[in-house]
């Protein structure tokens, strides 16, 4: 039964793709998908994505509803290999006895596993066409009742679709609409203000709304060969609620002031290749060493230069066990008692180390006190399926043996301050791509975080867009929180972002380099009164979000129940 279900799941997308008269629409899908892959890093022109949803929207409506979920799948799998295709990467640092022996085979075989990740991706842009499918013979009409009724079940279901890639088998948040709008300066600051209320998800509301705003006033246009005398409403509400999410976004950015005192921060990016880390974390000795001099000397650096109060190192900076290992628990407590900083540094950490059956590998944060005593680690919470563990393990037992990991982790269970004294800083620890999900960031600030840190290793992706598309995603977890962000890469961006939004500062090389130096930086953080108030993010989450999935599902339902009804009575008829 499962082998016949795949067996006309293929013919089906074979279909779609052979058909001739859906050649145009493909074309128009397919152009969709490349708008929304320029509006991200490193093109970045996140203007575009206020227009990009145009062609697909043209190509599904007035198809039928099987046709319009191809159509939506092939603009989400365009974008998403578009998007995503520096995960290949990950096969040429993650299986370097393949790289060293075939290196021909990375690029073709990272890129098959882009391409299925795309598929699976691509489904949810393929719900939204289905959504359109369904909405514009009901809706089709051109009244302004009509178009505004359909606009707003369309963007209700555009978020919905990416509230479920969001959160489906683990979840995916990675590029959503609104997030093409992270951009520090000019109508995407702005607009990205509104995220303290509704998230990434009003954003993308907001700027679908405008799509099909745009398309209905350009068709109008030429329809009636000018504006004519009826007022274009779709527009005028379109433009009328960009303006004031705009507006609001610029009275917060022009009234924002840094509130509490500054201390001194010392970012550390290494920027060790990951293959040297791979081989230091086997106990390669000189791989190990390299790697422990390297996060030394750039240390040792920044407390000569800048006499920092807290030094970060990145994502599992120390080779191996921080905890266990004690050449690198030597160096840490040189560096710490030398400066009398403290020293925030990701390492990997254990669990019954003395019985292998029962141990249990995390991906922690550790704080060291100028004591040399360690707070309680933070463990990270949401783990990178397929690079720290296996979904499924047990019915997919296979894909341990095609990761880049010798086994899976474990997840930590609690959300864990980091609390400095002296100043007095509530930090909120956030490991890897744990900064790109929002429900973490609420966590903390609920728990009174004034200061997020996200320790990271984007040396996967080399000197791709990954790590310049993680830190654009990042940006919003300081706006809905109204916290600053501070990042610290091996490899990616380091810096600082405050609370609406903008990378104030950040290590950099020239215009080669960029952001991928060998260097260290150190900062002066503000740090925002304990006692502030949370925002309506923070304090209630996802309640847009869920409004819109609440009226998708009331539409389904009653399209469902209509279908449902007449067909009962074709049925009594005949």
């Amino acid at each position: 039964m499962g082998f016949g279900a795949s067996s006309a799941v293929l013919k089906l997308l074979l279909n779609a793709i052979i058909r001739p008269d859906l050649a145009l629409p493909r074309l128009l899908a397919a152009f969709s998908g490349a708008l929304l892959v320029v509006a991200y890093p490193k093109a970045d022109l996140g203007a575009v994505a206020w227009v990009a949803l145009i062609p697909l929207f043209v190509a599904v409506r007035e198809r039928g509803l099987r046709d319009g979920f191809w159509l939506g799948w092939l603009a989400g799998f365009v974008f998403f290999v578009g998007s995503l295709y520096w995960l290949w990467h990950v096969v040429e640092v993650g299986w370097p006895d393949l790289s060293e022996r075939w290196n021909w085979l990375c690029w073709p075989s990272g890129m098959a596993l882009v391409a299925l990740l795309a598929i699976y991706l691509a489904v949810y842009f393929g719900l939204w066409g289905l959504a359109v499918a369904a909405a514009t013979p009901r809706f089709s009409s051109g009244s302004i009742g009509g178009n505004l009724r359909m606009m707003m079940l369309l963007c209700a279901a555009w978020v919905t679709q990416e509230w479920l890639r969001s959160h489906v088998i683990t979840g995916f948040p990675w590029n959503l609409l609104g997030a093409s709008q992270h951009a520090h300066t000019g109508v995407s600051l702005g607009v990205a203000q509104i995220a303290e209320f509704t998230g990434v998800y009003g954003i993308s509301f907001l700027m679908c709304f405008f799509n099909l705003a745009m398309l209905f006033t350009v068709e109008r246009f030429i329809r009636e060969r000018g504006f004519g005398r009826r007022v274009h409403v779709e527009f005028l509400l379109a433009f009328a609620l960009v303006a004031i999410a705009w507006n609001y976004g610029v009275r917060v950015v022009v009234r924002h002031q840094p509130q509490g005192e500054s201390f001194r921060v010392a970012l550390i990016q290494p920027n060790i290749p990951q293959v040297m880390k791979e081989a230091a974390f086997k106990n390669e000795k000189e791989m190990a060493e390299f790697s422990r001099n390297r996060l030394r000397t750039l240390t040792e650096a920044a407390i000569a230069g800048s006499r920092p109060q807290l030094i970060l190192w990145p994502e599992t900076a120390t080779p191996g066990y921080f905890r266990y290992d004690p050449e690198s628990f030597a160096i840490i407590s040189n560096l710490v008692t030398r400066s009398q900083a403290w020293l925030m540094t990701g390492s990997m950490d254990a669990d019954g180390l003395d019985n292998p059956k029962t141990a249990r590998d995390y991906n922690a944060v550790f704080l060291v006190r100028p004591s040399l005593t360690i707070q309680k680690p933070y463990r990270k919470m949401h783990l990178v399926p397929f690079g720290e563990f296996v979904p499924l393990e047990r019915w997919l037992p296979f894909m341990k043996y095609v990761i880049p990991i010798p086994g899976s982790f474990s997840e930590g269970n609690e959300y864990v301050l980091q609390q400095m004294t002296g100043p007095n800083v509530a930090m909120g620890p956030l490991i890897c791509f744990e900064d790109t999900f929002p429900y973490l960031a609420r966590g903390y600030a609920q728990r009174g975080a004034q200061l997020l840190v996200n320790v990271t290793n984007d040396a996967w992706y080399k000197d791709s867009a990954g790590a310049i598309q993680h830190a654009a995603n990042a940006v919003f977890r300081a706006i809905e929180t109204r916290t600053p962000l501070l990042r610290c890469a091996n490899n990616g961006l380091s810096g600082y972002i405050d609370p609406v939004g903008r990378v104030v500062d950040y290590i950099h090389g020239d215009a080669r380099e960029g952001i991928f130096v060998t260097a260290w930086k150190t900062l002066n953080v503000p740090v925002p009164r304990a006692d502030r108030p949370l925002t309506f993010y923070a304090r209630y989450g996802d309640v847009f979000a869920l409004a819109c999935i609440g009226l998708t599902v009331l539409w389904a339902v009653a399209e469902i129940g209509a279908g449902l009804w007449k067909r009962n009575r074709v049925k009594r008829e005949t």
